[in-house]
């Protein structure tokens, strides 16, 4: 089984909603044949300090505030066998944590491609296990 581990700084008051969103895209891609089974875990985290730091000093600088009230979370989801790809789908629930950035048309607009990036609505970092390593 791989697994797939992102460590976000979450807002202490929207952590369960995200949890259940979480949950409710593994469901989704299962009943869509994506993967035979996702199995999505939540909990509070002490990181490293250098992740830490990192992930407050990105939410500090996209929202212009204090961190307190973001703890850091991990959630984890262990893929089972016969997924499609796994990092398509480690990218696929990281949209719940990044919003979609609105692209132009033009693909020579591309070029500049830092015009285009968004915040995140949630400072994250990602881990992929191939395997269950």
């Amino acid at each position: 089984m791989s697994i797939i581990v992102f460590d976000a700084l979450v807002p202490a008051d929207v952590q369960p909603a995200l949890h259940q969103r979480f949950i409710a895209l593994a469901d989704s891609l299962v009943e869509q044949g994506y993967a035979k089974r996702l199995e999505v875990e939540c909990s509070a985290v002490k990181l490293e300090d250098d992740a830490d730091q990192q992930l407050r000093a990105v939410y500090e600088e996209q929202h212009g505030g204090d961190t307190t009230d973001a703890p850091a979370h991990r959630f984890t989801i262990k893929v089972g066998e016969n997924a499609k790809s796994l990092n398509e789908t480690a990218m696929t629930f990281a949209r719940l944590l990044t919003p979609q950035a609105e692209l132009p048309a033009e693909t020579y607009a591309l070029e500049c491609h830092d015009l285009y990036e968004v915040p995140d609505t949630y400072p994250w970092m990602v881990n992929v296990h191939p395997g269950g390593a």
